[in-house]
């Protein structure tokens, strides 16, 4: 098998399993266009599945959630139209429930921890530090105290 097909088919697996949040390559998909382009010309993919593959995924960071699925099981069902044998993810409805299910058994079980991703992680302690703020009492901070060879003796302002 093509090496250059190799490895678009691991990106699009990882992708999906990551549930389209672009992060299956740093800095995203769009990315390894530039690079994998170049390594396809030369490992001799058609060029029609080459424009198929960097029109689908140059608008990629641009594109919702739902709209990412959409483009990326277009582009797997047009690479499995033309090369059955690559090891591409499974798009049968069953296959779809199986994720829903186990998604919805991780949910419900309190011992297991569902990675967070970092847009969610962030929004939490922004909420967190304005609980904070909300529940302490503002300090004054005309004097201070600063301690001296004497011992501690407040300043009146910081400079």
């Amino acid at each position: 098998m093509n090496p250059a097909l190799e490895k678009v088919a691991k990106y699009l697996n990882l992708e999906m399993d990551r549930n389209f949040d672009n992060r299956a390559v740093v800095g995203g998909l769009q990315r390894m266009l530039a690079p994998w382009e170049a390594e396809a010309r030369s490992t001799g993919v058609p060029d029609n599945v080459i424009e198929a593959v960097v029109a689908r995924l140059r608008d990629y960071p641009t594109l919702s959630v739902a709209s990412r699925k959409e483009a990326l099981e277009g582009l797997v069902r047009r690479l499995q139209s033309e090369f059955p044998d690559l090891p591409l993810p499974d798009l049968s409805p069953s296959g779809t429930n199986e994720v829903v299910e186990s998604v919805a058994e991780v949910q419900q079980d309190p011992r297991m921890r569902v990675r967070l991703n970092r847009k969610s992680r962030v929004q939490s302690l922004r909420q967190i530090r304005q609980r904070r703020k909300q529940s302490k009492p503002k300090q004054s901070p005309k004097t201070i105290a600063r301690p001296d060879h004497k011992g501690l003796r407040p300043r009146s302002t910081l400079r």
